[in-house]
């Protein structure tokens, strides 16, 4: 199979997975090579950090969303 390596414009790439998807395209063959900007790897650095010496902790994504979905309940 070939494979065709392009550079997108990150306001293009939502459009880009669209296209994937119309034309069929198996998006586990798609590889997105993004760029981490500085500033994020020195929070991520911090935040590793803080949960190593144990002042942070992790909460699986499907506790917040509960916890989300109770704060919206709340409100109405």
């Amino acid at each position: 199979m070939p494979k065709v390596t392009i550079d997108v414009n990150d306001d293009k790439l939502k459009l880009l997975l669209e296209v994937a998807d119309v034309l069929d395209i198996n998006r586990e063959h798609i590889d997105i090579d993004m760029e981490v900007p500085a500033w994020h790897k020195h929070i991520l650095k911090e935040r590793l950090g803080e949960y190593n010496a144990g002042k942070a902790f992790l909460t699986a994504w499907e506790d917040v969303e509960k916890e989300l979905d109770n704060e919206e309940a709340n409100e109405v």
